[in-house]
């Protein structure tokens, strides 16, 4: 039993490390802006995520996600979530068409 709850533990320890991990290192600047930003999941691991993408013509596209679920497969989605949206943010810049492509792959694969 003490074998399965340190196993437990250690795979919450490396969602937390890969769900952190995810989150922006430094936030943008702008003038006239501050941004500030809190993270605080609801349990160990949850499926929270923000994001900011900078566009090439200094445009700032944010992205805020949550996963209704608050476990490990709560995470793991969100960070096939997360790569998904960065990757269809370099094809189009248009948030519609984004969360479009995004929400039909995920869509395929997900219960």
């Amino acid at each position: 039993m003490q074998a399965k709850r340190e196993t437990l533990e250690q795979e919450m320890q490396t969602a937390r490390l890969i769900q952190y991990s995810l989150l922006p290192k430094e936030l943008p600047s702008f003038p006239g802006w501050r941004l500030a930003t809190y993270y605080h999941p609801a349990r160990e691991v949850g499926g929270d995520l923000y994001d900011f993408l900078i566009f090439p013509d200094g445009r700032l596209g944010l992205v805020i996600g949550d996963v209704p679920e608050k476990a490990v497969a709560a995470a793991l989605v969100m960070a096939t979530t997360h790569g998904m949206l960065r990757a269809a943010a370099l094809a189009s810049d248009a948030p519609g068409e984004v969360l479009a492509r995004v929400n039909k792959l995920l869509y395929v694969d997900m219960p």
